[in-house]
């Protein structure tokens, strides 16, 4: 399948880089249900679902070759590579959000009514296949909850 990575700069307000990407991905989910797949059906052709899965982390964008114009920019990282294990897990259409997004949001005190607002249920994942730690507990696995609004 295809991927998409999109970047939401922190701009020292990690809070507000968080919801940012929550609100961007409601606003995905919107457009394909409200206007795309309507469209699909309306020519007979199948509607399309997508998978989000976010994290919050540092990330390197890396240039490949001296020239500008052909050179291949690639975003590496552990947070990249986090959030496309969590797209692995996602059902068609869901939203996914690691451990690191979530605790943001809980902790930063001028983003309670944007949780008021939404809801995040714990993912229940299986240990034998799920092996990423917790960045808060090393003992623990890195948590992962399915976000919805109220």
């Amino acid at each position: 399948g295809d991927a998409v990575i999109v970047l939401f700069p922190a701009e020292y307000d990690e809070g507000k880089a968080c919801k940012n990407a929550l609100k961007c991905s409601k606003a995905i989910l919107e457009i394909i249900k409200e206007v795309i797949n309507p469209v699909f059906t309306a020519h007979e052709l199948p509607e399309i679902t997508v998978r989000i899965g976010l994290t919050y982390g540092y990330a390197l964008v890396v240039l490949y070759g001296n020239n500008l114009e052909k050179a291949h920019i690639d975003i590496i990282g552990s947070s990249i590579s986090l959030a496309s294990k969590i797209v692995s897990i996602a059902k068609p259409n869901q939203v996914l959000v690691g451990e690191s997004i979530y605790n943001i949001l809980l902790s930063s005190v001028s983003h309670y009514d944007f949780l008021n607002n939404s809801k995040f249920t714990e993912i229940n994942l299986d240990p034998t296949k799920w092996k990423y730690l917790s960045h808060f507990d090393a003992e623990s696995m890195y948590r992962v909850y399915r976000y919805t609004e109220n």
